[in-house]
């Protein structure tokens, strides 16, 4: 482990233990509200309840929006644009990536021979992907009609709002059965949050963490 990441899980893991410690605190007095004031509780969590659509939240980021080049002068900017900083980029990979180095700054993460591994992996990737934006670029600028036929068949368009209709549906099943049994969810609430209250506050108070 590197002295950066050991000095950053020294400084936030003790917090995340202070703060799962309050919240559990603020768990048990809800137990017990539940067992002593389950109506006023009811009406306090009907206050809080507040329902955010994710499928309405990202539907602006879901409208396709078509990037029309423009006048032929387009099609030739964006090509040299691509080849020029693709070039250069490769170049750059080539001359001074240096695996050592990279292995060296993530010694210790993973073993030496996956580190050494993913170092040249993400070293091939990037020069395979300045190839790849460089034949796109030199296409635009001498193929620009074979660029664009390969563009159509390539371009499609994918929402994930089709797909989480299920997921963005409001699911009450266990809110049913705690307002059916206030009592027996209030006495399982205290219950675990004690434990866990028991638990992390020996570990702070001992300092005996695990880092």
């Amino acid at each position: 482990m590197t002295l950066f990441q050991s000095t950053l899980l020294q400084l936030l893991f003790p917090a995340l233990l202070i703060f799962l410690f309050a919240g559990n605190l603020v768990a048990i007095l809800i137990g017990a509200g539940m067992i002593l004031r389950a109506e006023s509780m009811f009406r306090f969590f009907g206050l809080m309840n507040r329902w955010v659509s994710m499928r309405k939240a990202l539907r602006p980021v879901e409208i396709p929006r078509n990037l029309e080049i423009g006048s032929t002068w387009g099609p030739v900017l964006l090509g040299i644009t691509f080849s020029f900083g693709a070039s250069i980029s490769m170049v750059a990979l080539l001359r001074t990536y240096e695996v050592a180095a990279v292995t060296a700054l993530f010694r210790g993460s993973l073993p030496p021979v996956l580190l050494e591994m993913a170092a040249q992996g993400a070293k091939w990737f990037l020069v395979v992907g300045n190839a790849l934006a460089m034949v796109a670029g030199l296409m635009l600028i001498f193929l620009p009609d074979v660029f664009a036929r390969l563009a159509a068949r390539a371009d499609h368009w994918y929402s994930a709002r089709q797909f989480d209709k299920d997921m963005d549906a409001m699911h009450l099943t266990l809110d049913r059965w705690v307002q059916a049994s206030p009592r027996a969810a209030g006495w399982i609430i205290i219950v675990l949050g004690v434990f866990v209250v028991v638990n992390l506050g020996g570990m702070i108070l001992s300092k005996n963490y695990g880092v």
